[in-house]
């Protein structure tokens, strides 16, 4: 067994529990993907690609995987060689991995895919394309939505009748699944200097949720309106964070500022919880700043028995105690990653 990687991690970690005994991936910074056993935690299975370079590659695994059975999705940014711009189907053996499949997109993915109930495939990318590919890796159809010069790094929401992702011109998008056409576009400020990284999350009743760099957490009807009530000022920075949804309806956010806030579908702040490294005097560089890794903050989950878990961008995981009974929502999308094992795949 080689040793342990010494690497820097950006992606969220995904749970696949289709295998016996189930199986944690995590891409990191020097280009590769690891595959854990979830019970052993101190040995890994495999690494993807497996190379016998210790340095750094740069080939940066930024976006988190998904998980459909045996298969994982994942993109790999450039390094070296041009040729390593693609989205990666990896077959898990088990103990080993093999390429399934790899398709190039000619850009850096930082868009994490998201996989409908039927295997397809959808993605954004660095050239404001979003994408939908087939299990086989056969495109669907691509659509830019953003102008060319702005990029899709959300990760895309499945909706029962649309797909929905922000750009970082400031736009959330809804698509059609099918052929990627738009059904409509929602502008949260209208300017290119305030993008959507946030996530969408979708609520029972069909609301999408997101987090917007001007600092507010917008809500916005099935139909394409502002939700009456929103948007939501949390922030002097940027709300790249992406939402969680409780079962009683209530949006879990966190802040750059280490500040965990609880906002009702009405969009009344009912409590929140400042984290150790909380600073009222923190002033946001990610409005600033448009590098595609560094201003990704933490995103909140839920647990089965409503307690609420953020890693803090300061000093650690914190468990905050949530109402009792009140897991996550039972809703078509309701947090980053979908469901509380990051699998990036919906299952309605």
């Amino acid at each position: 067994m080689p040793p342990e990687p010494e690497d820097v991690f950006y992606a969220s970690p995904a749970v696949n529990t289709y295998l016996t005994p189930p199986h944690v991936y995590c891409g990191g910074e020097a280009g590769e993907l690891y595959c854990y056993k979830a019970s052993s935690g101190s040995s890994w299975e495999w690494r993807y690609p497996d190379s016998s370079y210790d340095g750094l590659t740069y080939n940066e695994v930024s976006s988190s995987v998904a998980v459909s059975g045996s298969r994982v999705y994942v993109g790999l940014n450039c390094g070296y060689d041009p040729n390593d711009y693609r989205l990666y189907a990896i077959q898990d053996n088990g103990g080993t991995c093999d390429t399934a499949w790899s398709y190039y997109t000619g850009c850096d993915i930082v868009s994490s895919p998201a996989v409908d109930a039927t295997g397809n495939i959808f993605f954004g990318d660095d050239s404001g394309y979003v994408r939908c590919l087939n299990p086989n890796g056969v495109e669907i159809w691509r659509r830019r939505i953003s102008t060319g010069i702005y990029s899709v790094y959300a990760s895309p929401a499945i909706g029962p009748n649309a797909l929905y992702v922000g750009t970082d011109d400031g736009f959330l998008f809804a698509l059609n699944r099918s052929n990627g056409t738009q059904i409509w576009r929602y502008p949260s400020t209208g300017t290119g200097l305030e993008g959507v990284r946030s996530s969408p999350v979708i609520g029972s009743d069909g609301t999408i949720y997101f987090g917007c760099d001007d600092g507010q957490l917008y809500a916005v009807t099935s139909n394409g309106q502002l939700k009456s009530g929103f948007p939501v000022l949390l922030s002097d920075g940027a709300v790249t964070s992406t939402p969680a949804i409780a079962q009683d309806g209530t949006i879990v956010m966190y802040t750059e500022e280490d500040m965990v806030y609880g906002i009702n579908p009405s969009g009344t702040i009912v409590w929140q919880v400042p984290l150790p490294g909380w600073s009222s005097d923190k002033k946001s560089k990610i409005r600033f700043n448009k590098s595609k890794l560094d201003d990704i903050i933490p995103s909140p989950t839920i647990g089965p028995d409503g307690r609420i878990y953020v890693a803090s961008i300061e000093s650690g995981v914190y468990a905050i105690r949530g109402t009792t009974g009140n897991p996550l929502a039972n809703t078509s999308w309701p947090k980053f990653r979908y469901n509380k094992e990051n699998t990036g795949k919906a299952t309605q």
